[in-house]
C-alpha cells in the first residue's frame, strides 16, 4: 500500500515539473513573440 502511494507521490511529483517547464517554456516563448512583435513593427512607434 505504502509502495503505490510512493509511486502516486512520485508521479505527482514528476507531472507537476513537467507542468512547470512546459508552462515557463510556454511562457518564454509567448514574451519572445511580444518582445520581438513590439520592435519588429515600424508603423507602432
Amino acid at each position: 500500500m505504502a509502495k503505490g502511494m510512493r509511486g502516486a507521490f512520485v508521479l505527482m511529483a514528476l507531472l507537476t515539473l513537467v507542468m512547470t517547464a512546459l508552462g515557463s517554456l510556454l511562457l518564454g516563448y509567448e514574451f519572445g513573440q511580444t518582445a520581438l512583435e513590439g520592435v519588429s513593427p515600424p508603423e507602432r512607434g
